[in-house]
């Protein structure tokens, strides 16, 4: 859910998976990404929308390094559930409001829900 406090904020929802390899190319799009929307209009209210089978708080581990790189930003995380189910569940709640879609490369199912809803995202290996 979107809180009125998040409303200037760029909204980027981020699909992860189990393996920690890859991390560094997906951090390094990821950062690309922050980076363009904050140049669009100088809000450096981001919020993680995060999908992903680690489940809680081990997806944390992956995004630990752009969190420490990036103390200047206003982050906020929001974990929504490890399924694809789940990814299914927050996308009719929140697609609207979605600038981003970062999804990696091997997970085929969460791709097949986006794909359902019509929306772009980004494959990351």
């Amino acid at each position: 859910m979107i809180t009125p406090v998040e409303d200037s904020a760029h909204h980027i929802l981020l699909v992860l998976n189990p393996r920690p390899e890859g991390g560094d190319t997906y951090l390094g799009r990821l950062s690309s990404i922050v980076y363009e929307r904050i140049s669009m209009n100088k809000s450096k209210r981001i919020v993680f929308h995060v999908i992903s089978s680690l489940g809680r708080p081990f997806y944390i581990e992956k995004l630990k390094s752009f969190i420490q790189n990036n103390i200047g930003l206003s982050l906020t995380i929001r974990f929504h559930g490890v399924s694809p189910d789940d990814l299914e569940g927050f996308l009719k709640k929140s697609l609207g409001r979605i600038d981003s879609i970062l999804i990696e490369r091997d997970l085929l199912e969460y791709r097949r829900v986006l794909d359902k809803h019509g929306v772009e995202y980004i494959v990351i290996d």
